[in-house]
């Protein structure tokens, strides 16, 4: 079954500073994902800062309070 799109898990988003391990991890997963063209969704963004940090990441699509 092709894989068309990942979920980062809230865990991720939660830890997500720069310089930070959750970071690292995130941001290594979101280069696969660019290079195999594969979409990315941030889940349990649940402030605005988080929201605010998601572009500087390489999001565009994310899940959580400040989307709804």
């Amino acid at each position: 079954m092709p894989v068309d799109i990942i979920k980062i898990d809230k865990s991720f988003i939660a830890r997500m500073e720069p310089g930070s391990r959750s970071a690292a991890i995130v941001e290594g997963l979101l280069s696969m994902a660019v290079k195999l063209g594969i979409r990315v969704v941030a889940e349990g963004v649940e402030t605005v800062a988080q929201a605010e940090h998601l572009p500087g990441f390489g999001w565009t699509l994310g899940e959580g309070y400040p989307f709804s």
